[in-house]
């Protein structure tokens, strides 16, 4: 199969190109980007014969289009998500090919579905959110949620170290993700909650986590899930920073405006204060000592509902670093998708189209460890 992948020379980019690279099935790797930056991939993908590479302006449309014709799948790694997720769905459709993404942005997720149908004319799977949250987690809850007569509520919960290297755009969407009001699945509703707020809730995390307040933050899950886990009440996405002192940081950055995306003239020269603000936390040599403690993170999915008469919850826990943990969730899936493994078409999260236990067992092959806890909560009230 022949797989395009735009935003290729980025942190996460890079990361899934290593993975796919590795399929038995994958004959070429297509790595796109504004500029060639052959130096952020790895050695093996350097050398790779499967490889070839290929400068596009993800935001000139017809290039795009015409870049993705004739492949088989094409991954879209190009962040921030709310800024070019949909247009290049729609390149994708116009060029007839199937689609992938790592979207993790509420917004741009809601917005996807309204491609649903012409996906589905034209016959493709468009697979949006196929990364570590949206997606492992999805994946994992989905593999719990097999296993009850009914399911009631799923939490994703889940930290961001501060110095595990990933891309300007994981930055940018976190204060997307923080913006306003932000939507989540409550008493079988969806309905907005400051982002932010919350932080009353502390999740005991695996170790060397310990507690840690986690937030509300905007994000797909509370959008997608309720539409495939039918009688689902609560599903909620909340998240922390680490250290957790960044967490206050953040906060306080965004009241004061001083993370706003209004852009401010400095001698002549129009900057965002958010784009700074992002710089400064990725490349600051002073904010970087102080958390280069923090380099892996951890995520729990938690998933409460009844197995006959007893009321059941399963916790799910891993940690790791990010780019990985995201990267290889959507190269695998790429590769189910290529393979035809993926049947459904138009708009597809990942509990839509995956099989968990598939999708499981190849995570493990790669080195990944899950641990899950069950409990009996007690009889359940029907």
């Amino acid at each position: 199969m022949r797989i395009l992948v735009l935003g290729g020379f980025g942190v996460m980019g890079a990361s899934t190109c290593r993975d796919l690279i590795k399929g038995s099935n994958v004959e070429k790797v297509i790595i796109a980007g504004r500029n060639i930056r052959m130096e952020r991939l790895h050695k093996s993908v350097q050398e790779s014969s499967k490889v070839s590479t290929q400068v596009v302006d993800v935001d000139d449309h017809a290039a795009v289009v015409k870049l993705i014709k004739g492949n088989d799948v094409v991954v879209n790694c190009t962040g921030p998500y709310h800024k070019y997720g949909i247009p290049i769905m729609k390149a994708a459709i116009e060029a007839g090919v199937d689609y992938l993404d790592m979207m993790d942005d509420y917004d741009t997720t809601i917005a996807a579905f309204d491609l649903d149908k012409p996906a589905k004319e034209a016959g493709l799977s468009l697979c949006i959110g196929f990364g570590s949250s949206p997606g492992f987690g999805n994946i994992v809850a989905r593999y719990a949620v097999d296993k009850l007569d009914q399911v009631d509520e799923i939490r994703l919960l889940w930290g961001l170290a501060l110095n595990d290297p990933y891309g300007p755009g994981v930055m940018s969407h976190l204060f997307h993700a923080l913006r306003g009001n932000v939507p989540q699945f409550l008493d079988g509703k969806l309905v907005d909650v400051p982002g932010g707020s919350g932080g009353e809730e502390i999740v005991d995390f695996m170790e060397p986590y310990g507690k840690c307040p986690v937030y509300y933050l905007g994000h797909p899950e509370p959008i997608t899930m309720p539409r495939y886990f039918k009688g689902i009440k609560t599903v909620v996405n909340k998240g922390c920073c680490l250290p957790l002192w960044v967490n206050d940081l953040i906060f306080d950055l965004m009241k004061r405006g001083l993370a706003d995306r209004e852009p401010i003239t400095i001698d002549g020269t129009s900057i965002m204060p958010e784009d700074f603000i992002v710089q400064v936390m990725q490349t600051g040599a002073t904010f970087r000592t102080q958390v280069e403690k923090y380099t892996t993170a951890p995520l729990a999915v938690v998933v409460k509902g009844r197995e006959g008469n007893k009321a059941v919850t399963y916790v799910y826990e891993s940690a790791g670093r990010m780019a990985p943990g995201t990267a290889i969730p959507a190269s695998i899936c790429a590769q189910m998708l290529g393979r035809g493994e993926i049947k459904e078409k138009g708009v597809l999260p990942p509990e839509a189209c995956i099989d968990p236990k598939v999708f499981l067992r190849r995570f493990a092959e790669r080195g990944f460890r899950l641990f899950e806890r069950k409990t009996i909560t007690g009889e359940a009230q029907i």
